[in-house]
C-alpha cells in the first residue's frame, strides 16, 4: 500500500473528519509534490476540523509509515511532508560549514536542512543537557567556528568551574582572553567584563549608536559559562562566598539584559536546569535555547519552556533548538584531535628555558592583539 493510501486510512482511524448534514467529511487530496528528501501530500480540510486532531495525526503517521513526518497548515490546506530518511545519528564537522566573516554558526542538521544560528540577531543562548550527551562538543564547535570565521575580532571569556578540566587548554589561544577555574576567578573576570561594558556604553553614546550591529566596531565578546550550578549561592556556604556567587549571577544577568546591544554574547550552560541554576533574567533574555537529552519533563520545561527533551533518543548530539519554533537537530561531531589541528596555528604560548635551580618549568603567555 502506498503512503498516500495509508494516509487516507489513518484519517479514518484517527477520525480526522467532521459530520455535516449527516455526511462524514474527510480531508480531500489535492496534489502531491516531491523533492530530494521528501514527498509532500496536500489536502483540503473540511470546515471545522479541530487542530488538536491534526496534531495527534503526526504520531500515528510516523508509527504507521515508519518515516519522519512534518505537518503544517495554510488556511484550509493541510501539508503532510513525509521524509525518506531520518536525522543522522552522527555526522562530522568540516570546514565547509564555515560562513566566512560572519557571526553565523552551523549548529546542527535537521530533517530537511542545515540549521544555523546568527549571534548578531540573537546574541544570547541557553544550553541544557545531561553529561555525555554533547553539550561540551557543541561549545567546542561554536568556539572553533567563530575563531576560524572571525580570527581578528572574536574574544572569549570562559567560566569553567570544574577546575578548568574542559577549557583550560584554550588559555593558549590568542582569542581566549581568560578561563576562570574557580568562583573567585569568575568573580574577578566578570568585574573586568562589566568594566568593558561600561567603556562600550560611553564609546557608543559618544557616537550616538544604540546597537553594536549599526557601528563599525567589529569586536565581539563571548562569555561562556560551562556549568552554572557551580555559581549557585546554596545553603551551607559561608556568607562571604554566597554573596560573591550572588554577585556573579547578578553580573551575568546584566550581560544578558544589556550586553547584547554592546557586543557581548552570553552562552549559559547547565546540566540540570532549575530556577536556581538557570536564573530568570538570563533565560528570558536568551531567545535561543538548545537542549540535549534531560531526564524529566519538568527539566525540559525549565530549559526550553516545553516538554520534549525527555523523549529525545539517547544519542550524543541529539537536541532540540528553540527560537521562534522548535526543531530537532543532530549537532556535528568534532573530535579534540581535529579541533586542535585547526586551532594550533593560533596558539600563542612561549616557552622559556628554566634555570638549573628550578624544579618546575614556567610557561609565559603573550597575547597577540590583531588590528
Amino acid at each position: 500500500m502506498s503512503d498516500k493510501k495509508k494516509t487516507k486510512a489513518f484519517f479514518e482511524i484517527t477520525k480526522v473528519c467532521v459530520q455535516h448534514k449527516g455526511e462524514i467529511q474527510y480531508p480531500v487530496f489535492l496534489k502531491q509534490t516531491e523533492d530530494s528528501v521528501s514527498t509532500t501530500y496536500v489536502y483540503r480540510l473540511p470546515l471545522g476540523v479541530p487542530s488538536q486532531l491534526i496534531q495527534k495525526l503526526v504520531q500515528v503517521l510516523e508509527e504507521g509509515l515508519y518515516k519522519p513526518v512534518m505537518i503544517s497548515f495554510q488556511q484550509r490546506k493541510l501539508f503532510i511532508r513525509v521524509f525518506e530518511k531520518r536525522i543522522p545519528q552522527k555526522w562530522n564537522w568540516s570546514k565547509e560549514l564555515l560562513q566566512e566573516k560572519t557571526w553565523k554558526v552551523i549548529i546542527g542538521r535537521a530533517l530537511d536542512r542545515m540549521i544555523d544560528h546568527d549571534f548578531e540577531r540573537t546574541p544570547h543562548m541557553c544550553v541544557s543537557g545531561m553529561t555525555r550527551f554533547g553539550k561540551t562538543v557543541f561549545l567546542k564547535n561554536i568556539m572553533t567556528s567563530l575563531i576560524l570565521q572571525q580570527l581578528n575580532h572574536v574574544q572569549f571569556y570562559v567560566i569553567d568551574l570544574k577546575e578548568g578540566l574542559e577549557f583550560s587548554p584554550y588559555k593558549d589561544l590568542a582569542q581566549v582572553k581568560e578561563v576562570a577555574e574557580n568562583p573567585v576567578q569568575a568573580f574577578d573576570m566578570l568585574n573586568r567584563i562589566r568594566e568593558k561594558m561600561v567603556e562600550q556604553v560611553v564609546r557608543m553614546k559618544e557616537s550616538y549608536f544604540t546597537n553594536i550591529v549599526d557601528t563599525p566596531i567589529k569586536e565581539r565578546y563571548f562569555i561562556i559559562v560551562d556549568e552554572s550550578a557551580n555559581l549557585c549561592p546554596t545553603q551551607g556556604l559561608s556568607k562571604q562566598k554566597r554573596d560573591m556567587l550572588y554577585l556573579c549571577q547578578e553580573m551575568l544577568s546584566e550581560i544578558a539584559r544589556i550586553g547584547g546591544a554592546l557586543g557581548f554574547r552570553l552562552i549559559f550552560c547547565t546540566q540540570y536546569p532549575t530556577s536556581d541554576t538557570l536564573p530568570r533574567q538570563i533565560k528570558q533574555n536568551s531567545d535561543a535555547k538548545i537542549g540535549f537529552r534531560l531526564p524529566t519533563m519538568v527539566a525540559s520545561q525549565v530549559a526550553i519552556d516545553e516538554s520534549g527533551l525527555e523523549e529525545l533518543l539517547s544519542i550524543p548530539g541529539r537536541a532540540l533548538f528553540k527560537t521562534d519554533r522548535v526543531e530537532e537537530i543532530q549537532v556535528p561531531y568534532l573530535s579534540n584531535q581535529e579541533m586542535w589541528k585547526l586551532l594550533k596555528p593560533y596558539k600563542v604560548v612561549e616557552h622559556h628555558e628554566t634555570s638549573k635551580d628550578e624544579t618546575k618549568s614556567e610557561t609565559h603567555r603573550d597575547f597577540i592583539h590583531f588590528k
